[in-house]
């Protein structure tokens, strides 16, 4: 191989190297944004299902605030809960939000709604 290819190899090399890199990052931290969406949605689910099924604000909150704490550890919860009409049908609805610390120390807000047919009379405390 002639120098000069040989150069040539090397600057390309330079230039190709730290791009490759940055979007390997980037999918790291969207994969990691993701999960963090998919956790708070599923924890949205676990409280709306129990305040559904029990009617018990608190037991709700606690089970949201679990789920949030297996997969999102140091999350900080806010929750939210009420009645609301699905239909013919009275569901429970449960709003969580979560502070999460994603790759890089970046932190976020992330949302969860999530609606279940009561299988009781939801009285509310």
């Amino acid at each position: 191989m002639p120098s000069r290819e040989k150069g040539s190899a090397i600057v390309e090399f330079v230039l190709v190297v730290p791009l490759v890199i940055l979007v390997v990052i980037l999918c790291f931290a969207m994969a990691g944004a993701v999960a963090a969406h998919t956790a708070v949605n599923d924890a949205a689910l676990t409280g709306a299902r129990s305040f559904a099924m029990t009617g018990s604000v608190h037991a709700a909150q606690d089970a949201a605030t679990t789920e949030v704490s297996r997969s999102l550890p140091g999350a900080a919860v806010t929750t939210a809960l009420r009645r609301s009409s699905c239909g013919a049908v009275t569901c429970a609805e449960m709003q969580l939000t979560a502070r999460v610390t994603l790759m890089g120390g970046y932190t976020r807000e992330v949302k969860g709604v999530a609606h279940v047919p009561a299988e009781t009379d939801i009285q509310g405390e």
